[in-house]
C-alpha cells in the first residue's frame, strides 16, 4: 500500500495516528500543466479513447517530473488531475524545492512536446513555490484523509495562480532562502525564479521502509479492495463526480487555532465519510485550494451498483443538509471517464479522469455556499426524484458552448415507470398464471410467498408489475433493498412495514406518535412492545419496562412477533408485500419475511420476492415459499414480438437481420432487448447508459481478480476456449482452463461442444468496453498469436475471428488477408450480412495500408455493395457502389459494371427514375467500345433495360430491350445476361396477350442449373411462377414460389424471399385463401418497410386491400388501395391501373357509381394506350356493374362481353368466371334466366384454379347489402 500514499502518511500512521494535526516547517511546489485544459477538450471529441490518451499523456509527464523531485526530497502529496502538490523538507527544504522546479521545467520542455491523435501538442507548466509552517490534519472515521489547508496552502495556491505557461513564482520568505542568482524580477505578490543552471541537490533518501502496522485505514473504504488486491487495472466506465469545496480555513487556524480546526475539519470528513459509505459512493480523495480545499467523490468506480446518480445526490443531500462549521459548495456531473492508477511505480495514485470530470469541478467553482449544482444528465438518471431549479446558462473553462446547470433542492420519491412506457408482457404465460393462482388463493385467506429469481433484466419486476395490473385496486406495498444497506437492522422491512400501517413519509418523533396512536386503536395490547416495532420501523421511542427486561440475544424474536401480531390487527384486507432486490435483505429482515411468511398462511396476504442471481443468496427457507418462479430468457419468438411492440417496424424499422441480431444480443433478456432497441437510434451505437450500467454493476460483483478474467475473456469473442484465455492471460495470472468456468459462471456458460460462451453478449460487450485500448491490442495480439500457433488449417478455419483480433491489433495486413478470406468463406454460404460485415473489416483495416493497389481497393467496395444488395442494405450498397467508381476511373467496363449495380440498388429503393438513369449512363460509357467485356456488359445493361420498362408497364419496350440484351449475350458468351433476357422477354410477352411466344424462360431455367446459382435460379423459378399463374395452374404455380422462396433465403436473399410470399399470399387471395394470404403479407410489409422498398410495400397493401374487400371493411380497402396507388403513381403504372381497378370496385360497392364509373374509364384508356391488356377482364366486368347500377343495363351486356372476349383471348380463366358469375348475377336481378352452361364452365374454371370462395359481387339491393348469386 506505500506506493499509494506520501511518505508523511505514512509515517504518522506508524508513530503517532491518534495525533490529529501537525504544523510542519517545509515548502511546498505545486506544478500545474498549461495546455491540459485545451488538450482536454480536443481529445474530449475522440470518446473514450480521447479520455485514455490524455491520461497516459499526463502520467508520462508526471512520471518524469516526480523523477525529479523525489531525487531532490520531494514528496508528491496531491495529485489533482493536471496539478501536481510536492513537499520538501528537512534542511534546505526551501532550496531544493526551487532547484527541482527549475529542472521540472528543462524536463518539461522535452516532454511536453507530445505527438497525439489530435495533432502535435506542446504543455507547459506554471509552478507556485512557498514556504513556511503548513498546517496537514489527519481526520476522519472510516479511513483517515490526509489533508494539507490552512495558511502555507494558500499562500502556494496564490505563487501558482500569479505564474503563466512556463513561468515559476514564489513567495518572498522563499526567494529568502535560495541564492539569489536564481531570483527573477517581482510579479505581483510573488517573485519569479530565472532559468540559471543549477545542479540539483539531492534530498533524504526517498525509500520507504516496510511499513509496520497495517495501512489499509489510510485507504478509503471503496478502493481497499481493489488496491490490496492489485488487480486496479485503468478501464472505461461511466461515473458520476462531485467536488465539495469548503472554505474558511484560514481565518479559523488564525483565531481558533489548529485544534479547532482539526474538529471542523473531523466533523466535516466523517459527515461525508457516512453519507458516501451508506449510499455505497467512493471517496476518492482530497485537494488543495485556497482558504480551505476540495473532497473529490464518485460513484460506479471502481465498482458500480446500480442507480450511481441517485446514490451520489442522496449523499450530497444529506451532506449539504447538515449544519456544520466549515461552509461548502457541491458540483456534480456524470458521464464518461478513465479510472485507474497514474504515476510511476514507487508512487502511484488511484484516480478518475475525462471531461465530465472537470466539468464537476467547474460546477463546484460556479456553485454559491450552501448550493449542489449538477446537470441535467445527473438528475434525469436518477432513481430519485429531487426539486431543481434551472440557473442561468454559464461560460465555463475547456466549453464552447454555455453549460445549463440546475441547483438541486429537496429529495423526493423514487422513481417509478409510467404505465404507458411498459411494452408487453410477452413469453410469460406460464410465470403469470402461477402468480394470478396464489393470488387467487391468497384472497381466500391462505396467503403464501412468490420466490422470482433470475438474473438482472430478466423481468422479474415486470411480472410483479403485470400482476399489480391484474389485481385491480388491491393494496399493494414495495419495499427496495439496496447492496450497501444489507447490513443496516430492518433497513429492507422498514419501509414495507411503513407503507402496511400507513406511515409513509412520517419521521423522528411524528413517526413515533403516528405508531402510538395507530397501536392504541388497532392493538393496544402490543403498547409494551411499541420501542421493539418503533426500533423496525426507524422511530425512536423510549423504551418500556417490558421492553427493556428483553435480553438482547431474545429480542429479535420478540420484535417478529409483535410486528405480526401488529399486522394482524391492522392488515386485515387482501394484500400483496413486494421485495424488490430481496438478495440485499438484511440479517433481521430476512428473518422478519420468515415469520410474515408463516403467518401469511391463515392470512390474505401474498408477499413476492424477487431476487437476482448472486453467488449468495439470503437464507429464505424454501419451505415458506408457496411459489419458487425460476424466471428464464423468453424465447425468439417473444424477443420479435417484443421488438414488434417496440415500435421498430414503423417508427424505427429494423432489417430482419438487424432485428435478429438484436434478439440474439439480448439473450432472451427482455430489458436488454428494450435497451438494445434505443440504441438503435444512436448515432454511434454504443449501449444505453442505462443498459451499460445495470450490466457493470453486475459485474462488479465479481471479486477483482474475476472481474479482470471476464474482462480478458471478452477480447475472445461470443464463444471461446478455456484453453486459449487461459494462455491470453498466462502473463497475468495462472489460470487452470478448468477454472474458468467455475470463476465465471454467472456470466459464461458450456456451449455443448467444448467450448465456452458468454450467457448474454450485452455481458460480453459491456465487459469488453471497459478495457482500456492499450489493453484491448495487447490481449488481441495475444490472442491471435495463439490461434495462429495451432496451425494453418485452424487460422483458415477461424479466418474471421483473426481477421477481429488483427483489427485491434493494429496488424492491418493481416486483418486484410484474413477478413478477405472470411468473406469469401461466408459469401460461399451465401451469409451476407457476414460477409458484409468482413468486407468493411478489410476496408476499415486497407485504410491504414498505403501500399495496397487502388484496384484491389475497389473490388473490395464492389463486393461490400453486392451482398449488401443481397442482403436488402439497398442505400449501403450504392454508397459503397459509388466509392469503387471513384477508384476505378479510366476503365469503362469496370464504370459500366458499377452503373449497372448502381441502378439496381437504387431501383430497389424505389427510385425508378434514378435507375433508368445509372443505366443510360452505363451505356453511353460503353460507346466505341466492342471488346468481349464491353459487349457483355452491355448485355447486362440491355437486359436491366428491359426489366425497367417491363416493371414500369411498358411490355413493348421491354421486348426490344430483351431481344438487344439476347442479341449480345449470345455474341460474348455471357449466359447469366442471356438467361436473364429470356426471363424478362417471355414476361413482356406474357403482358402482350402472347403466351404462345412466352417459351424462353425454360432455357434460363437450364442456363441456371448449370452454373449452381441459387439466387438466379430462384429468380427464374418465380417467374415460372408467374408463367404458371398466367396459365391457369394456380397450385403449380404456389409450387414454384415456395420454390423461389427456399431458394432465395438459401442465398440469403431475404427481400426476394418476402416477393415470392407476397406473390404466393396474391394466388391465395384469389383462391379464398384469406387466413393463409394475411401472415405472408404482413411479414413482407414489416420487411419492405425496413428497407423502404415502395414497389414491395405497394404490391402488398393491394393484396391487403383484397382481403379487406373481402371481409366487407371498404374504408379499410380504399384506405389501402389509395396509399398504394399514391406511391405507386409515376413509378409503377401496373400497379396504378391494378390500385385504381379495385377502388372502382369499391366505389360501386359503396354507392358511388358515378365515381366508379369515371375511374374505370380512365384505367381503361391508360391501359388501350400502353398496349397493355392485363387489366382489360377486370375494367370492363366493373364497367359492366356500374352501368347495371346506373340504370344502363343494355348497355352493360356489351361491356361483359368484352370482359369475356379478352380474358378468354389472354387465357384469363379466372377473370372469365368472375365475368361469368356477373352475367348470372345481373340476369337474375333482372329477373331474367341464367344460362346453365355459362354455370357450369364458371363452377369447373374456379374448381380447376383450386378457389374456394371468392368476393361478392359489386351489386347492391336497395337496403346496400351485396347481392348473391
Amino acid at each position: 500500500m506505500t506506493k499509494y500514499l506520501p511518505r508523511l502518511a505514512i509515517e504518522w500512521a506508524e508513530n503517532s495516528p491518534d495525533q490529529r494535526w501537525r504544523e510542519i516547517d517545509g515548502s511546498l511546489v505545486f506544478v500545474d500543466i498549461s495546455g491540459f485544459t485545451a488538450l482536454s477538450e480536443r481529445l474530449a471529441k475522440k470518446g473514450q479513447q480521447g479520455a485514455e490518451e490524455l491520461t497516459e499523456t499526463l502520467s508520462h509527464c508526471f512520471a518524469e517530473l516526480l523523477a525529479v523531485s523525489y531525487a531532490a526530497g520531494g514528496s508528491l502529496m496531491k495529485f489533482g488531475g493536471d496539478a501536481l502538490l510536492l513537499l520538501y523538507t528537512g534542511d534546505g527544504h526551501a532550496e531544493r524545492a526551487c532547484t527541482s522546479a527549475l529542472h521540472m521545467r528543462s524536463t518539461m520542455e522535452t516532454v511536453g512536446r507530445v505527438a497525439t491523435t489530435v495533432g502535435n501538442v506542446r504543455l507547459r507548466m506554471s509552478v507556485g513555490v512557498n514556504r513556511g509552517p503548513l498546517h496537514f490534519f489527519r481526520v476522519g472515521d472510516s479511513h483517515k484523509e490526509l489533508i494539507l489547508t490552512g495558511p502555507g496552502v494558500s499562500g502556494t495556491v496564490l505563487m501558482e495562480g500569479i505564474a503563466e505557461a512556463g513561468e515559476i513564482v514564489a513567495s518572498p520568505d522563499t526567494v529568502a532562502e535560495i541564492p539569489s542568482r536564481l531570483v527573477g524580477p517581482p510579479k505581483d505578490a510573488g517573485l519569479l525564479l530565472r532559468n540559471r543552471r543549477a545542479e540539483l541537490p539531492l534530498g533524504p533518501t526517498t525509500a520507504v521502509a516496510p511499513p509496520t502496522i497495517d495501512l489499509s485505514e489510510t485507504i478509503p473504504t471503496a478502493l481497499r479492495e481493489e488496491l490490496l488486491a492489485g488487480t486496479a487495472e485503468s478501464q472505461h466506465r461511466h461515473a458520476t463526480v462531485a467536488f465539495i469545496h469548503f472554505d474558511g480555513v484560514d481565518s479559523m487556524i488564525a483565531n481558533e487555532g489548529a485544534d479547532a480546526t482539526a474538529a471542523a475539519l473531523d466533523e466535516l470528513v466523517s459527515d461525508v465519510q457516512r453519507a458516501v459509505d451508506e449510499q455505497g459512493v467512493t471517496f476518492l480523495g482530497t485537494d488543495v485550494d485556497r482558504d480551505g480545499g476540495k473532497i473529490i467523490l464518485v460513484a460506479g468506480a471502481p465498482r458500480a451498483m446500480g442507480d450511481d446518480e441517485g446514490r451520489m445526490l442522496r449523499a450530497l443531500r444529506r451532506i449539504a443538509d447538515k449544519p456544520r462549521r466549515l461552509p461548502i459548495r457541491i458540483g456534480v456531473n456524470r458521464g464518461h471517464v478513465f479510472v485507474g492508477e497514474v504515476g510511476p511505480p514507487y508512487r502511484r495514485t488511484f484516480t478518475v479522469m475525462g471531461d465530465a470530470v472537470n466539468l464537476a469541478a467547474r460546477l463546484m467553482a460556479k456553485a454559491s455556499t450552501g448550493q449542489i449544482l449538477a446537470t441535467a444528465a445527473v438528475l434525469d438518471h436518477s432513481s430519485t426524484a429531487f426539486e431543481a431549479e434551472a440557473v442561468a446558462p454559464f461560460h465555463v473553462k475547456g466549453k464552447a458552448d454555455p453549460v445549463e446547470a440546475f441547483l438541486v433542492g429537496a429529495q423526493g420519491k423514487r422513481r417509478t415507470i409510467d404505465d404507458n412506457e411498459l411494452l408487453p408482457l410477452t413469453g410469460r404465460d406460464h410465470e403469470l398464471n402461477e402468480m394470478l393462482e396464489a393470488w387467487e388463493t391468497a384472497r381466500g385467506g391462505r396467503g403464501g410467498v412468490i420466490k422470482l429469481t433470475g438474473p438482472s433484466g430478466i423481468g422479474k419486476s415486470r411480472l410483479i408489475t403485470e400482476l399489480r395490473h391484474r389485481i385491480g385496486d388491491t393494496k399493494v406495498v414495495v419495499a427496495f433493498c439496496e447492496s450497501f444497506e444489507s447490513g443496516t437492522p430492518y433497513f429492507a422491512f422498514r419501509f414495507l412495514l411503513r407503507g402496511l400501517l400507513g406511515l409513509k413519509g412520517h419521521r423522528g418523533t411524528d413517526g413515533a406518535d403516528a405508531l402510538r396512536a395507530l397501536m392504541t386503536e388497532a392493538a393496544p395490547t402490543l403498547l409494551p412492545w411499541l420501542p421493539l416495532i418503533a426500533e423496525v420501523l426507524d422511530f425512536h421511542v423510549e423504551e418500556t419496562e417490558e421492553s427493556a427486561a428483553i435480553e438482547l440475544p431474545f429480542r429479535p424474536e420478540r420484535t417478529r412477533h409483535a410486528v405480526v401480531e401488529l399486522m394482524r390487527a391492522v392488515v386485515t384486507q387482501p394484500t400483496v408485500l413486494v421485495v424488490e432486490d430481496a438478495q440485499w435483505l438484511d440479517a433481521l429482515s430476512v428473518d422478519l419475511v420468515h415469520a410474515v411468511a408463516l403467518a401469511a398462511r391463515e392470512q390474505p396476504w401474498l408477499m413476492c420476492l424477487a431476487i437476482t442471481d448472486q453467488e449468495e443468496l439470503p437464507a429464505v427457507d424454501d419451505e415458506i415459499v408457496t411459489v419458487a418462479l425460476a424466471v428464464k430468457p423468453i424465447d425468439d419468438a417473444s424477443a420479435v414480438a417484443l421488438v414488434n411492440a417496440a415500435g421498430t417496424t414503423t417508427e424505427t424499422p429494423l432489417l430482419p437481420h438487424e432485428r435478429d441480431a438484436l434478439v440474439r444480443q439480448a439473450g432472451g433478456n427482455p430489458l436488454f432487448l428494450e435497451r438494445l432497441i434505443r440504441r438503435g437510434a444512436r448515432a454511434d451505437h454504443s449501449l444505453h447508459d442505462s443498459l451499460e450500467a445495470l450490466v457493470t454493476s453486475d459485474i462488479d460483483r465479481l471479486p477483482p481478480a474475476d472481474r479482470r478474467l471476464l474482462r480478458y475473456a471478452s477480447v475472445l469473442g461470443a464463444t471461446f476456449e478455456g484453453t486459449v484465455l487461459a494462455e491470453v492471460v498466462s502473463d497475468d495470472e495462472s489460470v487452470p482452463p478448468a477454472a474458468v468456468a467455475r470463476r465465471l459462471r454467472s456470466f459464461v456458460e458450456p456451449d455443448g461442444s467444448g467450448l465456452l460462451r458468454f450467457r448474454n453478449q450485452v455481458y460480453r460487450e459491456v465487459a469488453y468496453t471497459t478495457l482500456p485500448f492499450r489493453k484491448r491490442r495487447e490481449l488481441h495480439a495475444r490472442a491471435a498469436a495463439v490461434i495462429e500457433g495451432l496451425g494453418p488449417e485452424v487460422a483458415a478455419e477461424r479466418a474471421g475471428v483473426l481477421s477481429v483480433h488483427f483489427l485491434h491489433a493494429q496488424q492491418y495486413e493481416r486483418c486484410w488477408r484474413y477478413s478477405h478470406m472470411a468473406a469469401q468463406q461466408a459469401g460461399a454460404k451465401y451469409a451476407n450480412v457476414e460477409a458484409a460485415e468482413l468486407f468493411e473489416r478489410a476496408l476499415s483495416a486497407g485504410a491504414q495500408l498505403s501500399d495496397l493497389p487502388r484496384s484491389s481497393v475497389a473490388e473490395t467496395w464492389e463486393c461490400l455493395g453486392d451482398v449488401l444488395l443481397e442482403a436488402g442494405d439497398f442505400a449501403r450498397a450504392r454508397n459503397a457502389y459509388l466509392r469503387a467508381r471513384r477508384l476505378r476511373a479510366g476503365e469503362p467496363v469496370a464504370l459500366a459494371q458499377l452503373c449497372r449495380r448502381l441502378a439496381m440498388a437504387v431501383n430497389a429503393q424505389g427510385m425508378a427514375a434514378n435507375a433508368a438513369l445509372w443505366l443510360r449512363r452505363g451505356l453511353s460509357t460503353l460507346v466505341g467500345y466492342e471488346t468481349n467485356d464491353a459487349v457483355a456488359c452491355r448485355a447486362i445493361l440491355r437486359m436491366q433495360c428491359a426489366q425497367a420498362r417491363q416493371q414500369a408497364g411498358k411490355p413493348r419496350d421491354a421486348v426490344r430491350w430483351a431481344e438487344l440484351a439476347i442479341d449480345d449475350a449470345t455474341a460474348s458468351g455471357n449466359r447469366e445476361a442471356l438467361a436473364d433476357a429470356y426471363a424478362v422477354l417471355d414476361w413482356a410477352m406474357i403482358d402482350l396477350g402472347q403466351t404462345d411466344l412466352a417459351t424462353h424462360a425454360p432455357l434460363g431455367l437450364a442456363i441456371w442449373e448449370e452454373l449452381d446459382k441459387p439466387g438466379r435460379l430462384a429468380h427464374l423459378t418465380t417467374f415460372l411462377g408467374a408463367f404458371a399463374y398466367w396459365q391457369g395452374k394456380w397450385d403449380e404455380a404456389l409450387a414454384y414460389f415456395d420454390r423461389g422462396k427456399a431458394g432465395y433465403k438459401r442465398a440469403g436473399d431475404e427481400i426476394n424471399a418476402a416477393r415470392c410470399a407476397c406473390n404466393a399470399a396474391e394466388v391465395l387471395i384469389l383462391q379464398g385463401r384469406y387466413d393463409d394470404a394475411r401472415p405472408g403479407l404482413e411479414h413482407a410489409i414489416e420487411l419492405w418497410r425496413s428497407v423502404n422498398l415502395i414497389e414491395g410495400l405497394t404490391d402488398a397493401m393491394l393484396n391487403l386491400g383484397r382481403i379487406a374487400v373481402a371481409g366487407d371493411d371498404l374504408i379499410g380497402a380504399v384506405a389501402l388501395f389509395e396509399e398504394a396507388r399514391s406511391m405507386s403513381v409515376g413509378t409503377n403504372e401496373i400497379m396504378t391501373a391494378d390500385a385504381d381497378a379495385w377502388l372502382a370496385d369499391c366505389f360501386l360497392r359503396q354507392h358511388r357509381n358515378q365515381d366508379a364509373l369515371v375511374k374505370i374509364d380512365t384505367a381503361l384508356q391508360h391501359e388501350l394506350a400502353t398496349g397493355g391488356t392485363a387489366h382489360l377482364p377486370m375494367l370492363h366486368r366493373l364497367r359492366g356493374y356500374a352501368l347495371v347500377a346506373l340504370g344502363k343495363v343494355a348497355e352493360s351486356w356489351a361491356e361483359f362481353d368484352k370482359s369475356l372476349t379478352v380474358g378468354r383471348a389472354r387465357g384469363a380463366s379466372y377473370e372469365v368466371a368472375l365475368t361469368l358469375e356477373a352475367i348470372s348475377a345481373v340476369a337474375a336481378r333482372m329477373g331474367m334466366p341464367t344460362d346453365p352452361t355459362a354455370d357450369e364452365e364458371r363452377t369447373a374454371l374456379l374448381a380447376q384454379l383450386g378457389v374456394r370462395a371468392t368476393p361478392p359481387p359489386p351489386l347492391r339491393d336497395d337496403r346496400g347489402v351485396a347481392a348473391t348469386h
